[in-house]
């Protein structure tokens, strides 16, 4: 799955975030990936790009656990809110501020996503854009 750059959004919220994605229970060296997206994107668009940065296949069942509750793909057995229906702006809004996105149920890939700052989309051009990782 390719997840394209793009140019900012004339509608964007004026903001992009700077965040970490580090994977957990991985012994030496650490997983992680430093990623640019918008403060307005939803938590759907967050998984592609994670899934594309990780270089995951996206052939398993996730979830983003939140201070309010969890967000995957709607399904009233899993219990999940609608991921569709929230953006990182309502999670992300100092930095240390932490959500924890769960990929492959079977394998238990837990993530843990960092606020590392906030910026203005004035400082930077494409986005979802990985400015590093290891």
């Amino acid at each position: 799955m390719a997840v394209e750059a793009n140019r900012i959004r004339a509608n964007s919220s004026g903001r992009a975030l700077q965040l970490k994605v580090s994977l957990r229970g991985v012994p030496k060296p650490p997983v992680w990936r430093r990623l640019l997206v918008l403060a307005d994107t939803r938590l759907d668009r967050l998984h592609d790009v994670v899934q594309t940065a990780m270089v995951w296949t996206d052939t398993h069942l996730h979830v983003f656990s939140t201070s309010v509750g969890d967000y995957g793909i709607p399904d009233p057995e899993l219990g999940f809110r609608d991921e569709r229906t929230a953006a990182l702006s309502q999670f992300f809004k100092q930095p240390g501020d932490r959500i924890r996105y769960d990929y492959d149920f079977g394998d238990g890939w837990e993530h843990v996503i960092e606020l590392e700052k906030r910026l203005t989309t004035d400082a930077v051009e494409r986005v979802p854009t990985c400015l590093a990782g290891k």
